[in-house]
This record gives structure tokens, C-alpha cells and sequence, in this order.
């Protein structure tokens, strides 16, 4: 009986990848042209249009109590255009620029950026709070500055001219693009491999490095459509005990699995165990059994507030939001005070320490004092 591994066979089938792979020429770049395309086509629609960004608002005038804005110039990003390399003669001619004209004369391939810019003034009145708006004109296709453009991209001026060979154009037969040309110069760009985000990834720790947890599971969330910085989260089981902890930014320390789920307000083991285990697996329970030891001295969503509170990187600051920990209470009190106490004793005996060795002194100034007088 033959396996489906048998029938397939893996030499023939890799041969021929990789000579697909060779044949077409453009797949040694085709990396870099197509997140380029996507940068000008995608990236750059949702860099302007992003709501902190988009629109802009300037105050122009004040209320006398400073209370309320009176006046503000807002204005709104609309759509973006692209033009195409061209070349400013110093006679006023305007030329198209081909890739090898910016590598002899040592220019920038690249294009103007143009936007649509709607503005107008908001007038409001600071009694009633009525507003009254005046919408100006459209300033359309205003110049923002230039970008770089890809050569062999979409966008560059060689993807225009198809019935030109590349030899007419001034360009190599084997060349297929996917770098940039600045000041005469090519550069390209360093591809850096990222994790990807928005999804788990479990990767068990190696022996040697094996102290506090055996696995880990990280995620890099980062909100879709936004271009946030990704925060990074980590699930790890410890080495003994099976007690799962939650690594979250800010935090000093990891925090139980059991802990960050009554703070999100899911009180009971049960409905915790539901929300891991949806089909209540005997093996998930039983390795859920230490994280659920590990919390069960926390059993109010208050005390697990607390217990962030208490790891997280404001701690000094939990008295003046209102939150006072279980644990402290008035033996904290006691506490600081004999600490307190302890500390001006000791404060005490060290100053009484420094007033001897100072008294001390003089004494041996003195014996040295006789001593020339005698030598004398």
C-alpha cells in the first residue's frame, strides 16, 4: 500500500519550483516593487486619512475666560495624486526623466505629490455655543513635496513605455529594478523580517535557558487599519506547578492568568475555565488546576484592580486614585511608623557615632602638639 509521501515525488516537484522561480526574472525583486505599489496605492491614502491626523484644527481666538475656542481654521486632507519624473530645465522646459537620466546628472528619481486641500473657518459664540461656518474654496492639486520612486514600479516612468525597449531607453537588458535612485546614485532598501501581528505564536523555551517557564505564546496586537506601535503580550507556563501567567506592557511583573480575567470581570473559576475550555477538556482543566490556586485568594474584581495596581509602573501613585490594598490597611500604618522609628534611631546612633569620632579628634591633636613640644 503506497502513501500519498510515496506518490509525490519531492525531487521532480522541487526542480521544477525553483525553475519556475528562475524563469521569470522579475521574481528576484518582485519583493520589493510590490510593497512599493502597495505603499503608493494603499499605505499612504491611510497615513492622511487617519482621524488623528485628518482633519487639522488651529485655534485663531478665545473667549475673555480663555473658556471657549471662538474662532478655529480647520483643514481637511482630500485626494492624492502622483505626478511623474520630470526634469526643470533651466530654460523653462519641462521634460520627462528616464532612470539613466538621474544617474548621469546626478538627480533624484522621483515625483511630485499632489493633494486636494478643503478649508474653512468656525466661528462659534461663546453664549449660546452656536456656530457659524464659512467654507473657502478648494485649493486643488497642491504641490506637499516629492517621493522617491521605485524604478520598475508602477509608478515608474519605464511602466509607461512599453513599446520602447529598455536599450533605447538607456537602461540594461538584465536589469528589472526594485531600487531607488538618490542624487546619481542607486540605493536600495534593507529588508527586515518582522513577526506578524495580530496572532499568536507558541514556541517552547529551550532546557538550557529553562528557569521560571518551560513555554510561551506571544501576540503583537496592534488595532486593524491603524499604524500603531504593536504592544506585545505574553501567556507563559511556569516550569512547576502549571500556574499560567500574563506578561502586559507597563507592568512590573507577570500577572496570573485567573488575576487579569476577574479584572476584566469574569468572577468565577467556572466561567473562566468555559472561556479557555469551551468543550471543558479533562487535560485543560487539570492543567489549569495551579493557575487556579495560584488566585483564589483574589475573588472580587475590586482586589484584582488592586492587585494590577499594586505591579503595575504607577504602584507609588495608588493612594491618590482612590484604591487602598487589602494587604495594607492599618498594619502598613504600624509598619511605616516603626519603620519610621527604627530609622531615626539608627539616624540617631549614627550622629551620636560622628559627634565621638569628631570629639576624638582634637584628642589626638593635642598628643601630637605635646609631642613637637617635646621634640622642640
Amino acid at each position: 500500500m503506497t502513501t500519498n509521501a510515496q506518490k509525490f515525488n519531492w525531487e521532480e516537484k522541487s526542480w521544477k519550483l525553483l525553475n519556475y522561480m528562475f524563469d521569470d526574472k522579475k521574481v528576484l525583486v518582485a519583493h520589493n516593487i510590490d510593497s512599493f505599489n502597495h505603499f503608493m496605492k494603499t499605505d499612504i491614502y491611510n497615513i492622511i486619512n487617519e482621524p488623528e491626523l485628518n482633519p487639522v484644527r488651529e485655534t485663531l481666538d478665545y473667549n475673555p475666560d480663555k473658556t471657549v475656542k471662538t474662532a478655529e481654521y480647520e483643514v481637511r486632507f482630500g485626494d492624492i495624486y502622483f505626478g511623474r519624473p520630470v526634469i526643470n530645465e533651466t530654460s523653462g522646459i519641462v521634460r520627462p526623466m528616464y532612470p539613466n537620466d538621474a544617474r548621469l546628472r546626478d538627480l533624484t528619481y522621483s515625483a511630485t505629490l499632489y493633494i486636494d486641500l478643503h478649508h474653512r473657518l468656525i466661528e462659534r459664540n461663546p453664549k449660546t455655543g452656536e456656530e457659524t461656518i464659512t467654507d473657502y474654496p478648494t485649493i486643488s492639486k497642491h504641490s506637499i513635496g516629492k517621493l522617491p520612486i521605485m524604478v520598475g514600479s508602477d509608478f515608474c516612468i519605464l511602466s509607461d513605455k512599453t513599446t520602447l525597449t529598455k536599450a533605447e531607453m538607456g537602461e540594461g537588458e538584465y536589469d528589472y529594478g526594485g531600487y531607488f535612485i538618490v542624487k546619481g546614485t542607486e540605493r536600495t532598501l534593507v529588508n527586515i523580517e518582522k513577526r506578524v501581528e495580530n496572532k499568536p505564536t507558541v514556541f517552547p523555551v529551550p532546557r538550557v535557558k529553562r528557569q521560571k517557564f518551560s513555554n510561551i505564546c506571544e501576540v503583537s496586537s496592534v488595532p486593524y487599519g491603524s499604524r500603531a506601535i504593536p504592544k506585545t503580550t505574553r501567556v507563559m507556563m511556569s516550569t512547576k506547578g502549571n500556574r499560567i501567567s500574563v506578561y502586559i506592557n507597563r507592568f512590573k511583573k507577570e500577572i496570573p492568568l485567573f488575576v487579569v480575567f476577574r479584572a476584566l470581570g469574569i468572577m468565577t473559576d467556572e466561567e473562566i475555565v468555559k472561556i479557555i475550555a469551551p468543550n471543558m477538556q479533562t487535560s485543560l482543566i487539570r492543567l489549569l488546576r495551579g493557575s487556579i490556586e495560584e488566585a483564589s485568594m483574589i475573588t472580587t474584581q475590586q482586589s484584582a484592580l488592586e492587585y494590577l495596581v499594586l505591579y503595575s509602573q504607577w504602584s507609588t501613585n495608588y493612594k491618590s486614585v482612590g484604591i487602598e490594598l487589602q494587604t495594607g490597611g492599618g498594619d502598613n500604618e504600624e509598619n511605616e511608623e516603626e519603620n519610621s522609628e527604627t530609622k531615626a534611631d539608627e539616624n540617631d546612633e549614627v550622629d551620636e557615632a560622628v559627634e565621638g569620632k569628631s570629639e576624638e579628634k582634637p584628642k589626638n591633636n593635642t598628643k601630637n602638639k605635646r609631642g613637637r613640644k617635646k621634640k622642640e
